[in-house]
């Protein structure tokens, strides 16, 4: 199963985190004992993509920061229960940041849904093994943002 969670449940910022995590772990315990006929399942978590900043005379910025602020601990704490619940996690937040600063051109067509070359790079960040995140990197990322948004 390829699970993406986390964009539409990252808009309640860091108050829904407690709920999120509890939905997203019981999620998870629910499908590693399902079995759909085939035997036990793999579960595959994605995080959501970053918020593409885009230039135009139409989009602010500050939107993108503010969104980015709470998908990053989104994605530090979809890290951190997948490693708990020992689940592929593959981290497409830091990739599409990463992917985004590199493009010539937007890989959204509004900061958010990716346009045609954007599904063709953001589909390899999907299937490369450096984009699964270890425990101990996504506890660290977790505790730093945490600690940045008490400042």
């Amino acid at each position: 199963i390829f699970a993406y969670w986390g964009f539409n449940e990252s808009f309640k910022g860091p108050a829904g985190l407690p709920a999120f995590r509890q939905a997203l772990t019981d999620y998870l315990q629910k499908q590693k004992i399902a079995d759909y006929g085939k035997g036990p399942v793999r579960v595959v978590l994605f995080s959501p993509l970053a918020h593409e900043v885009i230039t135009s005379d139409y989009f602010d910025p500050k939107v993108a920061a503010h969104n980015n602020e709470n998908l990053a601990l989104y994605t530090a704490a979809m890290a951190e229960v997948a490693a708990e619940q020992k689940v592929q996690f593959v981290d497409l937040f830091h990739a599409s940041q990463k992917l985004y600063q590199q493009a010539t051109t937007p890989l959204t067509i509004n900061g958010i849904h990716l346009t045609e070359e954007g599904d063709k790079v953001l589909a390899t960040a999907q299937a490369r093994k450096d984009s699964v995140q270890s425990r101990a990197e996504a506890t660290a990322q977790f505790a730093r943002l945490s600690r940045r948004r008490r400042q």
